[in-house]
Order: structure tokens, then sequence, then C-alpha cells
């Protein structure tokens, strides 16, 4: 049976991957909302709401637990603080996107192409098409993990070596 920690690694590569996959469904709608016809905002309202934003809740929780769980630690390692900003700031940003997504969700066809929505309409775009490379970033980090930590890294670092010489 997987240990407590690998269930959680999974929990969090599960909604981060899940996360990047509901950004990128949210941006094929509000790119082809963009062209009119139909009301694509409203199943746009229903990604961000029901996908993307409970994954990007979770991927930042389920992150800091996983952190705090595993021997990188959460403010040991500037690359896990950049994961942590960067997806505090994804989901921030999507918080304040969330009234004009459900605003352009809830107008007809011919509302939405009033002149006064194209700049939300490419609000959309901008937003979800940015968002992906936070998101990006955390991916990548993810995977290389570079070195570099942080000043209390060092010191508890260079702490655990000193208790290790004194045990030996």
């Amino acid at each position: 049976m997987p240990s407590l920690r690998k269930i959680i690694m999974i929990l969090h590569v599960a909604t981060s991957a899940g996360l990047i996959g509901g950004v990128l469904c949210f941006l094929v709608l509000a790119v082809a909302g963009l062209t009119g016809g139909t009301n694509l905002y409203a199943a746009a309202d229903l990604i961000a709401r029901l996908i993307v934003l409970p994954l990007a809740s979770a991927a930042l929780a389920i992150g800091i637990v996983q952190s705090l769980v595993s021997p990188w630690g959460l403010v040991q390692h500037y690359w896990v603080i950049v994961k942590l900003v960067a997806t505090a700031f994804v989901l921030a940003v999507l918080v304040l996107q969330l009234p004009g997504i459900t605003a352009l969700g809830s107008m007809t066809v011919s509302e939405i192409a009033l002149p006064q929505n194209a700049s939300q309409r490419l609000s959309l775009v901008l937003h979800a098409g940015t968002g992906l490379v936070p998101l990006a970033l955390c991916l990548v980090l993810s995977i290389f993990k570079p070195k570099g930590l942080t000043p209390y890294g060092w010191r508890k670092t260079k702490g655990a070596l000193k208790s290790a010489m004194v045990r030996h």
C-alpha cells in the first residue's frame, strides 16, 4: 500500500494536471467565443466554477500539505516557494475574473456581441492564455527541482549536518 506521502503526491499531480487541462478547455471556449454565434461563455462559466476553481484550490492546498510532509519543506527551497506563489496568483486572478465570466455566461448572443463587452471577452482569452505560463512554470519546477536553498533552508540543512556530526 502506498505511503500517505505518495498518496498526497498523486493527488497533487492529478489536481495540478487537471488544472492545466481545465484552463486549456476554458481558453478554447474563450477563443471560440470571440467569433460569436453561440453563447459559449455559459459553458466557460461552468468550467471555471466547477473545474478550474476547485482544481486550483485543491492544487494549492494539497501542494502546501505535500511540502510539509516531504523533505522539500514549504520554505526551504526557492522552487517550492515559486510554485506556491504562482499557484496562489493563478487562483487569485481566477477569483477576480469569475464575476465577468458569469456575466458573459448569462447574456444572450446579441448582448455578448455588443461593443461594450468586447474588452471582457478579450480579457478572458488573455487571462486564460497568460495563466498557462505560471502553471507551466510550476510543471517545469516540479520536474527539475532546481537547486537553491532559502536562508531558512540553509540554516536547517546546516543544523542537520551539525547534529549528524555530533552523533558520529
